[in-house]
């Protein structure tokens, strides 16, 4: 995509990307799980508060802006000395497809280096689970998550290696 910038976020960015977060999460979700299960999601993985937390927390948020508004994000963390977990991969639904997503984890790849990337996905996801076996992601487990509030998220584990 032309004229596509990606950058790292900072604190002035975490109202934008909550806001972002729950649209495509109404989108996205309501087919694969309950509404209340979005709203709690929602409410403890991308209220401002909760992004502030993790942005402190050594979180790395990448942007992807363009013509200045931010379309997608990534945040990835350092999980022991050559692993990272890549928390949260999305891009506005109507932009799919247009390789803002992949330009996204090639700039995560850029800062895991040499060494391991892992994540999990809701096993009903299967948009998101296509683009990280294209991406060279293999499953390394199936697991099932107990999230608090009576809800779960029932995900694959899935790794790739990061060679330089």
């Amino acid at each position: 995509m032309n004229d596509l910038l990606i950058r790292r976020a900072n604190v002035s960015d975490i109202e934008e990307i909550s806001t972002l977060a729950s649209k495509i999460w109404w989108q996205h979700y309501a087919s694969i799980i309950s509404k209340e299960q979005i709203e709690y999601m929602l409410e403890k993985m991308y209220s401002p508060e909760s992004l502030s937390e993790q942005i402190k927390n050594a979180h790395i948020f990448l942007l992807a802006l363009y013509k200045g508004a931010i379309i997608g994000y990534l945040s990835l963390y350092k999980k022991g000395d050559q692993s990272f977990f890549l928390d949260k991969l999305y891009v506005a639904n109507s932009l799919q497809r247009k390789s803002v997503g992949g330009d996204l984890i090639r700039e995560a790849y850029k800062i895991v280096g040499d060494g391991n990337i892992r994540l999990q996905v809701n096993r009903k996801n299967f948009k998101a689970i296509n683009f990280y076996f294209k991406e060279d992601f293999k499953i390394e487990a199936v697991e099932d998550f107990d999230i608090g509030n009576n809800f779960e998220m029932n995900d694959f584990i899935m790794i790739k290696s990061i060679k330089k």
